[in-house]
C-alpha cells in the first residue's frame, strides 16, 4: 500500500472503467441472453432519470416498464456485460439504441465497434451540461451524469477528429477529461488541453502514453502534485523528471517518484535510503522494486517500511519465513495477506492470538485447506 495516495487517470482508467457500474466485471465470452429475456425487454419503454450516484445502489434505470428497477433486475450483470462486449448481438444493441438512460448511451459510445456515424449521433443526442464554477477551478472531480455519453464518445479512438476537437473544448470537465485520455488525440489538441484550468483534465492528459517528451516535461513541472504524479506514472516519462522529483525538498514529490512503476532502478536505490519513512515505504510498495532493495527494506528500523516490504509479491520466500518470527502486528498482518507466504508460516499465523492476523491468514489462498477447515469448525 502506497503511503501517498493519488488518483489513477491513466488512459486505461479514464477511458474504460470510470463510468462502469461498481462490481460489474467485463466478460466478453458470456453467452447471449435467452429468448425469454429478449421478449421481456422488447416492449420496454424508457423511464425517467433519477438524480443519484452512478455507482450506488440507486443506479439509474436502464430501460423497462414503469417501476422497473435496473438494480433489482435478476439479469442486470448479464445485460451490462453483453452490451459492453465486442460481440454483442445486433438484436440486443437495437433494444438499447434509443434508450433515454445516459449510462446505456455511454456504454454504446464506448464500444470498440462503434462507428463514427454512431458516435456523432450519440454526441448530438446527449449535449454536455456546463460545470459549476467550483469545477472550473478544479475544486473537486465532478462526475456529471448527463455528460457521461459525450465523455464516452470523447475517449473512443474511433471518434472523428472534428468531433474530438469540439469535445476537447466542452464546457463539461468530465468530457474534456475523457478526451485528454484518448490515445488518438492529435498533438494540437494535446497542447490545448495542457493549458486547461482544471487539474483533473491536465492529469488525464499527463497519463496519456501518446504525449511526447516535450509535453511531459511541461506537465511534470505542473503547479499541482496530482498532475505531476500522473506524469511520473506515464510509461514515456523522461528520466530527468524522476531525477528532479527524487531530489525535491518536499517528501510528497519524492513519494510520487518512489511509487511509480517506471522509476529507474538507480533512482529507487537512492530513494530507498531517504530519511522520510513514507518515501522508503513507497519504494518497498513499488512493483518494480528489485529484490536486493526489498531485502534491505525488510530490515528497516521503521515497522511500516518493513510491512510494505513483506507485503510485496516480489519478496523472497526466505524473508517471508523469517518475518513470521516478528513481534509486530503490522508486519504479521502484511505477511498473512501475502499470497507468496509459505504454507507452514500461514499455519502458525492462523493460530495467532490477534484476530485480524488469523483471519487474513485464513483468507490467504496459500493456506492449506485442512487448516482453514479446522479454523472454520472452531469459529462457527
Amino acid at each position: 500500500m502506497a503511503y501517498w495516495p493519488y488518483m489513477d487517470t491513466s488512459s486505461a482508467g479514464v477511458g474504460t472503467n470510470q463510468y462502469r457500474a461498481r462490481g460489474t466485471p467485463k466478460l466478453p465470452g458470456m453467452p447471449a441472453p435467452g429468448p425469454a429475456l429478449l421478449a421481456q425487454l422488447r416492449p420496454a419503454r424508457p423511464t425517467s432519470l433519477p438524480c443519484g450516484d452512478v455507482w450506488g445502489s440507486n443506479c439509474p434505470v436502464l430501460v423497462g416498464p414503469p417501476d422497473w428497477s435496473h438494480s433489482q433486475h435478476p439479469q442486470r450483470r448479464e445485460l451490462e456485460e453483453r452490451l459492453s462486449a465486442p460481440d454483442c448481438p445486433p438484436e440486443i444493441l437495437r433494444l438499447f439504441t434509443d434508450s433515454q438512460d445516459p449510462l446505456i448511451a455511454a456504454q454504446l459510445a464506448g464500444r470498440p465497434g462503434c462507428t463514427p456515424q454512431q458516435l456523432l449521433e450519440l454526441a448530438r443526442r446527449w449535449p454536455a451540461v456546463p460545470d459549476p464554477p467550483t469545477v472550473l477551478r478544479g475544486a473537486f472531480v465532478h462526475r456529471n451524469l448527463l455528460s457521461t455519453p459525450q465523455g464516452a464518445v470523447a475517449c473512443n479512438p474511433a471518434c472523428p477528429l472534428p468531433l474530438l476537437g469540439q469535445l476537447a473544448a466542452s464546457p463539461a470537465m468530465a468530457v474534456r477529461q475523457r478526451a485528454a485520455g484518448n490515445l488518438a488525440l492529435p498533438a494540437a489538441l494535446r497542447k490545448q488541453l495542457a493549458q486547461d484550468p482544471n487539474q483533473y483534465v491536465r492529469g488525464a492528459l499527463a497519463g496519456n502514453p501518446a504525449c511526447d517528451q516535450e509535453l511531459l516535461d511541461k506537465l511534470g513541472r505542473d503547479r499541482t502534485l496530482y498532475v505531476r504524479s500522473n506524469t511520473l506514472n506515464n510509461p514515456r516519462c523522461p528520466y530527468r523528471l524522476f531525477q528532479e522529483h527524487s531530489q525535491h525538498r518536499h517528501s510528497n514529490y519524492r513519494c510520487a517518484a518512489a511509487i511509480s512503476p517506471y522509476c529507474p532502478p538507480d533512482i529507487l536505490q537512492r530513494l530507498a535510503s531517504d530519511p522520510d519513512p513514507g518515501v522508503r515505504c513507497n519504494v518497498a510498495s513499488n512493483k518494480a522494486c528489485p529484490v536486493t532493495l526489498l531485502q534491505e527494506l525488510a530490515d528497516d528500523p521503521d515497522l511500516a517500511v518493513q510491512a510494505a516490504a513483506i507485503a510485496s509479491p516480489n519478496t523472497p520466500v526466505m524473508l517471508l519465513g523469517r518475518a513470521g518470527c516478528s513481534t509486530s502486528l503490522q508486519v504479521l498482518r502484511a505477511l498473512a495477506a501475502n499470497p507468496g507466504c509459505p504454507p507452514e508460516t500461514l499455519g502458525r499465523l492462523v493460530r495467532h492470538k490477534d484476530e485480524q492476523v488469523s483471519k487474513m491468514a485464513v483468507r490467504n489462498p496459500n493456506t492449506p485447506k485442512h487448516i482453514v477447515a479446522m479454523w472454520q469448525l472452531t469459529h462457527n
